[in-house]
């Protein structure tokens, strides 16, 4: 924190405190001098008696003029201890500047070797688990990761009230609001609406193609949103792994092992191995 008195941006002789305090000494000096020359019988001796009494005389206002020397040379002590403290400061916020954009650079190396897709964007999901990069902290943040997690299994348990076994009825509206919950939770970390549109259709057209019957519509519906779940699951354990000291959870993992290819495929029932899918993804028992 910069001195309110000390500005390390300005120069020595531009302080304020510096000419208050030379204008303190002489005011105060002044005075004295004064009273003294009021109260003491005074006559020109232009002798050397009379200038060494002259001295003699006025040696407290002289003296307090001289204090304005080792008050001074205090002062710029701490003027210089200030701009040193400031360069400190700012050397620190360039090193932590660079350290940030290095980090961010091999994170970003690091998820192009990934060899799952990316639908995740770097730099937000970078800010979201490591959120106080800026600042120079790289701790990951665990906790963070779980509330992520704990939306996708929320989002998976509201699925699988969208199809009744028994009666084979299936509520499709549902489906809706979970897409859309999910879509939220995907622009709240910077995916955009084109790239969740692009990953929801690619997904749709593959089963709709297999699929595409009035019985399977739960399947239909649902499967794309299943489907960036598990994806986003595997991603962000994957980038999470950037930092050494990340443990994933058995949940995570298991929330990654989503396959749609097995929808590709002739099924008896889809919507009810889709139903048993999601009941599989969402344990959360380890």
């Amino acid at each position: 924190m910069t001195s309110k008195y000390f500005n390390p941006n300005e120069s020595f002789l531009n302080l304020k405190i510096l000419r208050l305090t030379i204008y303190l000494h002489f005011i105060v000096a002044l005075t004295i001098l004064i009273i003294i020359s009021f109260n003491t019988e005074l006559r020109l001796d232009l002798s050397s008696n009379g200038f060494n009494n002259l001295i003699s005389m006025f040696r407290f206002p002289l003296s307090i003029l001289a204090l304005i020397i080792p008050v001074v040379a205090l002062l710029a002590a701490n003027h210089r201890s200030e701009q040193t403290k400031e360069q400190i400061r700012l050397s620190n916020l360039q090193n932590i500047f660079q350290n940030y954009y290095k980090h961010l650079e091999e994170f970003t190396k690091y998820s192009e070797l990934l060899e799952a897709r990316l639908v995740l964007p770097i730099r937000g999901i970078h800010m979201k688990i490591f959120p106080n990069a800026p600042e120079g902290n790289f701790s990951l943040d665990v906790e963070y990761i779980g509330e992520f997690v704990s939306g996708l299994l929320d989002i998976l348990n509201e699925l699988m009230k969208g199809y009744d076994i028994k009666s084979c009825k299936e509520d499709l509206s549902l489906c809706n609001v979970q897409k859309n919950k999910l879509r939220d939770l995907c622009l709240s970390i910077g995916m955009s609406n084109e790239s969740i549109k692009k990953f929801d259709k690619l997904a749709n057209d593959n089963v709709q193609k297999k699929h595409g019957n009035i019985v399977a519509n739960f399947c239909i519906k649902t499967v794309p949103t299943v489907e960036l779940v598990s994806q986003l699951s595997k991603e962000i354990n994957q980038l999470a792994r950037f930092d050494a000291k990340y443990i994933p959870s058995l949940i995570i993992q298991n929330l990654s092992t989503f396959d749609i290819n097995k929808y590709n495929q002739d099924l008896d029932n889809p919507n009810v191995a889709l139903l048993a899918d999601i009941k599989r993804l969402a344990k959360t028992e380890t």
